[in-house]
C-alpha cells in the first residue's frame, strides 16, 4: 500500500524569554507549534519522549513532553538522530538533521540561560564526564577510532 505523506509541523520563532510575538522572528531559535506527538492520535512521527522511553532505565519508561529530565530530554534529541542516521527510523530529509541538531543546542543554551552554575554538577554527571573524558583520551591517543 501506499505510505501517507508525514504531516510537517509549522515552525514559528520564539524570544528566548515571554510568549511568541506575532510575525517576529529570531535566528536559531524556533519552536514547533501544532499539538504535541505525545498526544496526537494516529501520529506518524515519533517524539523526543518516545525516543527517550528507549533509554534502558526504569525511570525513562514513563518520560513523556511534560515531564522529561533534562538528560532525558537529551538522551532522547540524540536517540531519535541516531536512529534515523542508522536506519531504524526513516532518513531524514536534507537540512532537518543540521536543524535538528540546531535545535538540540538552542534548548541546552536556553536551559543553561535560566540555571545557576552548580544546576549541571551532581555526582551523576561527574561519572558521565569521567566516562566522556575516557573514551575521548583513547581516540586523541590513537588507541581507539570513532
Amino acid at each position: 500500500g501506499m505510505t501517507p505523506a508525514r504531516p510537517r509541523a509549522a515552525v514559528t520563532h520564539t524570544p528566548v524569554r515571554g510568549r511568541p510575538a506575532t510575525g517576529e522572528r529570531l535566528p536559531g531559535i524556533v519552536q514547533m507549534s501544532g499539538p504535541n506527538e505525545d498526544e496526537k492520535e494516529g501520529k506518524t512521527t515519533v517524539s523526543i519522549a518516545s525516543h527517550a522511553r528507549n533509554m534502558p532505565l526504569e525511570s525513562a519508561r514513563t518520560a513523556t513532553s511534560k515531564n522529561l529530565s533534562f538528560a532525558q530530554f537529551v538522551y532522547g534529541a540524540a536517540h531519535e538522530l541516531h536512529s534515523s542516521r542508522i536506519g531504524i527510523t526513516p532518513q531524514m530529509k536534507s537540512g532537518v538533521l543540521e536543524a535538528k541538531l540546531q535545535h538540540l543546542m538552542n534548548v541546552i543554551h536556553v536551559t543553561c540561560l535560566n540555571a545557576s552554575a552548580t544546576d549541571f554538577r551532581p555526582v551523576a554527571w561527574s561519572v558521565g564526564r569521567t566516562y566522556h573524558n575516557l573514551v575521548q583520551s583513547k581516540v586523541d591517543s590513537g588507541r581507539e577510532e570513532w
